[in-house]
């Protein structure tokens, strides 16, 4: 089966006119890091700022910033030759390496998400501190609480990615699946995936809702 005919039954059509077109899916991923980890890198620069009144933090945009920077030259980079360890030829090789890819940065744009949401939550404890003076005695308990918490469901999140794919992988080669049902599987992914961001980003309005009623009282 052709790669058009295979991916435009289980994906939508945006997604296989990128995944097919040799320069677009690149950039379209280099894009969408790069528009995540700027906001994170802002929201955390607007955090500190409001509380230590120390806004920049160059070891942690350089270090940032050079992750970011070879997970994309080294991922973009690097789907021919995971192409030939695993073995593909055809259309396999041109679409399972940049699925692989392609979810891999799904992943890391949640993680990236959940860590601006993680922000916008340390920017609603700042209009709580300032407003209950008895919640600083047990902030720094609580705080550390939440970031083991953050800590375990990233990586549980990353450990998710590389279980599912590792499996799908595995039955894909050893149960010979055809392209509809590989491709199938990946969708799933998405789809796991998207439920997360929805998850997140309704957490991020509700607390962005409560802030501006805070405020709303403050001003009134």
């Amino acid at each position: 089966m052709s790669i058009p005919i295979a991916t435009y039954l289980t994906v939508p059509n945006w997604i296989v006119f990128v995944f097919l077109d040799r320069w677009l899916f690149p950039l379209v991923v280099a894009y969408l890091t790069a528009l995540y980890w700027i906001s994170l890198v802002y929201l955390r620069r607007g955090f500190l700022h409001l509380k230590t009144g120390r806004g920049s933090e160059p070891v942690f945009l350089w270090v940032s910033g050079t992750l970011v920077a070879s997970l994309l030259v080294g991922l973009l980079g690097g789907q021919t030759l995971g192409a030939q360890r695993l073995g593909l030829g055809g259309w396999e090789a041109q679409l399972i390496p940049k699925s692989l890819v392609w979810h891999f940065f799904m992943t890391c744009w949640f993680i990236l998400e959940a860590l601006c949401v993680w922000y916008v939550l340390q920017f609603h404890d700042l209009l709580q501190l300032s407003w209950r003076a008895g919640v600083q005695v047990a902030a720094p308990r609580r705080d550390r609480a939440r970031g083991w918490l953050l800590a375990l469901g990233l990586s549980a999140t990353l450990v998710l990615y590389g279980c599912y794919h590792y499996q799908t992988l595995l039955v894909f080669k050893q149960s010979h699946l055809s392209g509809v049902h590989f491709l199938a599987l990946m969708r799933f992914y998405r789809l796991l995936a998207g439920m997360g961001f929805i998850v997140i980003e309704w957490v991020a309005v509700v607390l962005l809702v409560r802030g501006y009623r805070m405020l709303k009282r403050r001003a009134g």
